[in-house]
C-alpha cells in the first residue's frame, strides 16, 4: 500500500482521518520544482482548510520567503510534513515548527532555519550546505550522510542527534549541546566545536583535521580511530574519554583535562601537552609521544611536573610520563623477601604475554617502609596487575617454620638493607632495571 505524500501526525491539532488508497500510485516527478508544488497540493487536499500556510509553499519559495517577510511573528506548524527531495533552497523557515518532518534528500542549501524546531526530523542525505541553524532544535534528528558544510549550526541543540557519515566542514557548532550526539565516520575538518558541550558524543573514525574543540566538554566521549591532525583542544575537558589509536600528530592540547582518558595506541607526534593534566591517564608501548612539546604538565590537579618553575629538558618529557604512568608502586612495610618477589613477577608475566615487568626503582624510607617502583609496559589494566602481584608474592612467602610449643612462628628475615638488595638483585637475571 503506497503511503500519502504527507502524514500528519496523530497529536496534530488539525489532524484528521485520512484512508490510504490501496490503488493510488505514486506520481511525483523527478522535478524538485513539481514535486513541491505536487506535495503541497496534495497536502493541501488533505489537510483541508486546516493550514492556509500551505498555500505560500505550494506557490514556491520565493512566495513563502515574501509572505514571511510580511509575517515576521509568524510561527508556521509543519510538523511532520513530508518533503522529501523537494527544492528548498533559500527557504526561510525560522522559528517552524518541524517536529518529525520529513526532509531527507531535500535541497535546503543556504536556507534559514533559525530556531525551528526541527525534533526528532528526517534529514538524512539532505543538503543544508551553508544553512543558518542557529539556536535550532535538533534533538534526536537524523542527519545521517548530510551535507552541512559551511552550515552555521551554533548555539543548536542536536542533543543525541545522528550526524553518522555527514559532512560538516567548517561548519560552527560554537556553543551547542551536543551531549551523546552521534558523529561517527563524519568529516569535520576545520568544524568549530569551541565551548560545546559534547559529554559522551561519539566520534569514532570521524575525521577532525583542523578542528577546534577549545575549552569544549567532552567528558565521557569516545574518540576512537579519530583522525584529529592539528586540531585545537586548548584548555578542553576530556575527562573519562576514550583516545584509544587517535592521532593528535601536530594537535594542540595545552592545559586541557585528559584525567582518566584512554590513550592506548594513540599519537600524540609533535602535540602541545604543555600544562595538561594526565591523571590516570591510562597509555601502553603503541602510544606515541615523539616529538611532542610540553614545558611542564600536571600528574595531579596540584602536582606540577617538573616541581617549581623549571621547565622539562629535551627528551625528559617523554621519559618522565612512561615512568609515571607505566609505574605500579608497591609498598612493603614489614621489608621483602625478594625471591618470592621475583617469583610473583615472573608468574605475572608468564599469564600476562604483553606485559613487561621492569624495576624503575626502590627506596627505604625512614618509617622503615620499603617502597619498588615497577615498570608495567603492555599493562591493559595496571590496578589488576598489581592485584596479580600481591596475591603471587604472598603465594610465594615461605611457609613460617615450626617453632617451640608455646613460642611464636619463626619468620623468615626480611631484606631491609639496601646493600643486601643490591647484592640480591645483582644475582637476579629475570627483572630487568628500567635505566
Amino acid at each position: 500500500m503506497p503511503r500519502n505524500f504527507f502524514e500528519i501526525p496523530r497529536f496534530h491539532p488539525f489532524a484528521i482521518a485520512i484512508d490510504d488508497d490501496p490503488t493510488e500510485e505514486d506520481t511525483l516527478t523527478d522535478n524538485p520544482r513539481l514535486a513541491l508544488i505536487e506535495r503541497i497540493a496534495t497536502a493541501r487536499r488533505e489537510w483541508r482548510w486546516a493550514n492556509s500556510e500551505l498555500v505560500h509553499l505550494e506557490k514556491g519559495v520565493n512566495a513563502w520567503n515574501h509572505w514571511r517577510s510580511r509575517q515576521s511573528e509568524a510561527k508556521p506548524d509543519l510538523s511532520g510534513i513530508d518533503l522529501r527531495g523537494v527544492d528548498l533552497k533559500g527557504v526561510n523557515l525560522s522559528h517552524a515548527k518541524l517536529i518529525r518532518a520529513d526532509l531527507s534528500g531535500a535541497d535546503l542549501t543556504g536556507a534559514n532555519l533559525t530556531g525551528a524546531d526541527l525534533g526528532q526530523a528526517n534529514l538524512t542525505r539532505a543538503n543544508l550546505q551553508g544553512a543558518i541553524l542557529v539556536d535550532t532544535d535538533l534533538i534526536w534528528a537524523k542527519l545521517v550522510e548530510t551535507n552541512l558544510r559551511k552550515a552555521d549550526l551554533r548555539r543548536s541543540k542536536p542533543i543525541e542527534a545522528e550526524f553518522i557519515g555527514a559532512d560538516l566542514s567548517e561548519a560552527s557548532l560554537a556553543d551547542a549541546k551536543l551531549s551523546r550526539a552521534s558523529f561517527m565516520d563524519a568529516v569535520l575538518c576545520r568544524t568549530d566545536f569551541s565551548r560545546s558541550k559534547l559529554l559522551e558524543a561519539n566520534f569514532s573514525d570521524a575525521i577532525l583535521a583542523q578542528c577546534s574543540f577549545a575549552d569544549a566538554i567532552l567528558i565521557g566521549a569516545d574518540l576512537w580511530r579519530a583522525q584529529l591532525t592539528g586540531a585545537n583542544l586548548t584548555s578542553a575537558t576530556l575527562t573519562g574519554a576514550k583516545l584509544n589509536k587517535a592521532d593528535f600528530t601536530r594537535a594542540n592540547l595545552s592545559s586541557a583535562d585528559l584525567t582518566e582518558v584512554e590513550a592506548r595506541g594513540a599519537r600524540f607526534m609533535g602535540t602541545v601537552l604543555t600544562g595538561a593534566c594526565i591523571q590516570g591517564w591510562e597509555i601502553d608501548s603503541e602510544t606515541s609521544l615523539s616529538d611532542a612539546v610540553c614545558d611542564y604538565l600536571y600528574l595531579t590537579r596540584g602536582d606540577r611536573l617538573p616541581e617549581g618553575t623549571r621547565s622539562f629538558m629535551p627528551g625528559e618529557f617523554e621519559q618522565t610520563v612512561r615512568n609515571e604512568l607505566m609505574a605500579i608502586e608497591w609498598t612493603f612495610p614489614q621489608g621483602i623477601d625478594w625471591s618470592a618477589f621475583v617469583s610473583a613477577c615472573q608468574s605475572v608475566s608468564a599469564v600476562n604475554p604483553d606485559l613487561q615487568l621492569g624495576l624503575q626503582s626502590f627506596e627505604q624510607r625512614a618509617s622503615g617502609e620499603l617502597v619498588v617502583r615497577l615498570d608495567a609496559t603492555g599493562a591493559r589494566d595496571r590496578a589488576a596487575v598489581f592485584q596479580q602481584l600481591r596475591t603471587a608474592y604472598q603465594a610465594a612467602l615461605p611457609s613460617p617454620k615450626p617453632s617451640a610449643k608455646g613460642a611464636p612462628p619463626e619468620q623468615e628475615p626480611s631484606c631491609h638493607s639496601l646493600w643486601a638488595i643490591a647484592q640480591t638483585l645483582s644475582r637476579v637475571q629475570h627483572l630487568p632495571v628500567v635505566p
